[in-house]
Formats: structure tokens, sequence, C-alpha cells
């Protein structure tokens, strides 16, 4: 009966991601360096957004084919990027983006490319905002923790931000309303 389970598992995709978490991706790609800035720069921004759209559409529905995805399933992206997606942010879009890779998805030599450059972009992230103190790290039982300063002044666990990136920005929703 355990092997059953395990079957019906790996059966299972990945979910979809919001569209701000694609979003944050990409503009933490543009912050530092991916693409060049400028209506080549959004182009190429456009570009990638969809190719990250694409592969997580092919993570939660792999038994369908790239394909049929593409026909059926795929929606383009609409919302306009936030001009201000924290440190933290990135690294939690970049954490739920990563999560959503299963064994029933089977990745291409493009799809690798992607998903090893949204690794890269998560490991730049963490090390810019340790050297900046924007993050710090603790370590319990093994594991690594994540936190940040709010808009107060106090120390946060990253996990408080919510895995999909919304249009508000959660750690200085003050600054957004005037």
């Amino acid at each position: 009966m355990a092997g059953k389970q395990e079957s019906l598992d790996l059966m299972v995709g990945g979910q979809l991601v919001s569209n701000h978490t694609i979003l944050a991706i990409v503009e933490g790609m543009r912050a530092r360096g991916y693409f060049r800035k400028g209506p080549q720069g959004r182009k190429d921004g456009l570009e990638l957004a969809t190719a990250l759209k694409l592969v997580n559409e092919y993570m939660a529905y792999p038994d369908l084919g790239r394909y049929t995805v593409e026909a059926t399933k795929h929606r383009p992206i609409q919302e306009i990027p936030r001009a201000d997606y924290e440190p933290v942010e990135i690294m939690r879009a970049c954490d739920n983006y990563l999560a959503q890779i299963t064994e029933a998805f089977k990745a291409n030599s493009d799809e690798e490319a992607i998903i090893y450059m949204v690794k890269d972009l998560r490991k730049q992230v963490i090390a810019d905002g340790i050297e900046s103190g924007a993050l710090k790290v603790r370590k319990y039982f093994g594991k690594h923790g994540f936190y940040y300063m709010d808009d107060q002044g106090k120390w946060q666990s990253a996990k408080v931000i919510d895995w999909n990136i919304g249009e508000v920005n959660p750690i200085r929703p003050a600054e957004q309303a005037a």
C-alpha cells in the first residue's frame, strides 16, 4: 500500500505561482544585470517572464505535455511589475518557484537553464542581503532561517512573506498608499 501511495504522490505536479512572483524574479534579475535596461531590456524581461511562466505551467501540468499546455493552459502575464520588490520578496519568489519542481517534471536543457538562473538569483539575493545587512541568517536544528528588518525596525522571519508575491509591498505598504 505504501508503494502505491508513493506512485500517486509522484503523479502530482507543481502549482501555478502568481504573476507577481514571476515578475519579482524578473525584476530581481534585471537589478542584478542579467539583461540590460531600456527598450531591449523590457523586451528581454517580457521574454524571460513568459519563459518562466511557461516552465511553471509545464511543472503544474507535467502529464499534458508542453504543446498542450501552451495551447490550452498558458495565460500571458498582463500585470505591471512593482518598482519596489524587496530582497526578501525576491528570495521568497525564488523559493516558491523552485518548490514547484516535482519528480513528474522532466526538464529539457532550456528549462534547466531557466531553473538554474532562478537558483543563481536566489543565491545572489541572499549574499547581497547578508552583505548589505538587509537579511540575517540563523541556523536552527541544521536548517537556515532568513530574517529581514520590517518598516518598524524589527527583525522578522522571512516565512511571514507569502510565497505568492502580490501587488502590494508587504513590508512597506504605507509607502504605496501615499
